[in-house]
């Protein structure tokens, strides 16, 4: 019982690294190509996902939701903006 609980706790690490993976590049793309707004399936061709697979488009949306969490993206309407605080920070990387 408890290895069964050992991998399904290791597989959620798994899926929320992969998602927080996946975050980095989108708000890159979000940074360099999304200052007047991006939609999610442009997105998802951005980096390299297919926006008809349901699994591929849920990955992006997982990934924009937590950058929206994190205060680095916003949606306006169907599009995706990074926010002032994502531009400040990747002046800084720069």
């Amino acid at each position: 019982m408890q290895e069964a609980s050992n991998h399904v706790s290791a597989e959620v690490e798994r899926q929320a690294q992969k998602v927080e993976l996946l975050a980095a590049v989108v708000l890159h793309v979000l940074v360099t190509e999304g200052h007047e707004g991006i939609d999610a399936d442009q997105v998802a061709r951005a980096v390299e996902r297919d926006h008809d697979n349901d699994d591929q488009r849920g990955e992006v949306a997982a990934a924009l939701q937590l950058l929206a969490e994190e205060d680095l993206a916003r949606l306006e309407g169907e599009r995706w903006r990074p926010t002032r605080a994502a531009l400040a920070a990747a002046r800084l990387s720069f």
